[in-house]
């Protein structure tokens, strides 16, 4: 703790110095930037100096192996890729959290340290006034989405280029021309239902129907 002009024949004043001295190192939140992005945590480095005092601006080092936060719930989670120059709110802890981490529930912190560097989470996607977007009427994303296990292997379709598709095929089944020893039979004799606005091609007995994908849910697993 810096310790500079803190002592002071004034006991008033030295009270209030002391306090002062004492908030200066309560650490809360902060913004940071990432410098490093590992395969469960990241290196920030806070972005707002330290100011002692006697006026001196100072950097903060590097916090190491910090936690980004993801939204979750269950066996359930959203998450994004991270990238060096992103900016986040780190979150420090009141107290030590390696037990926590080490997946211990309630006992007691192996050090006594409080509102420390090292106990830390990052709350990433923070943007400055230039890098703010217009907030949106609608839920928006930007960016490749990927749906299902905890390794996914497929995308989520968009349900525009789905429908294009399908339409495709609809349209090339039905003008598709069978051939056969006694001549071109024509197209299929099987109608063509309309579900929901949208042409069908024919099915099988029992078939479920196929209706707009744009109402359609999609899972991908």
């Amino acid at each position: 703790m810096a310790n500079e002009g803190l002592y002071t024949n004034n006991l008033g004043e030295f009270v209030i110095r002391m306090f002062r001295a004492m908030q200066a190192n309560l650490h809360t939140i902060t913004v940071a930037k990432i410098e490093t992005v590992h395969d469960k945590t990241i290196d920030v480095q806070p972005v707002i100096n330290r100011t002692l005092a006697d006026g001196t601006s100072v950097p903060l080092p590097v916090l190491p192996n910090i936690m980004p936060l993801f939204l979750g719930g269950g066996n359930s989670y959203t998450a994004y890729p991270l990238e060096r120059g992103d900016y986040c709110l780190v979150l420090f802890n009141e107290r030590c959290i390696d037990n926590w981490h080490d997946g211990q529930d309630f006992v007691s912190p192996p050090v006594g340290r409080m509102h420390n560097y090292s106990d830390g989470f990052a709350l990433c996607g923070l943007k400055t006034a230039e890098q703010l977007a217009n907030i949106p009427t609608e839920t928006t994303h930007i960016g490749t989405v990927r749906m299902g296990t905890a390794d996914p292997s497929d995308y989520m379709a968009l349900a525009s280029l789905v429908e294009s598709q399908l339409n495709a095929i609809r349209s090339a089944f039905n003008s598709h021309i069978h051939t056969a020893p006694m001549g071109a039979t024509g197209t299929p004799a099987v109608p063509v239902t309309p579900v929901g606005g949208v042409p069908q091609p024919p099915r099988e007995q029992g078939a479920p129907a196929v209706g707009s994908v744009r109402s359609a849910y999609v899972k991908a697993d």
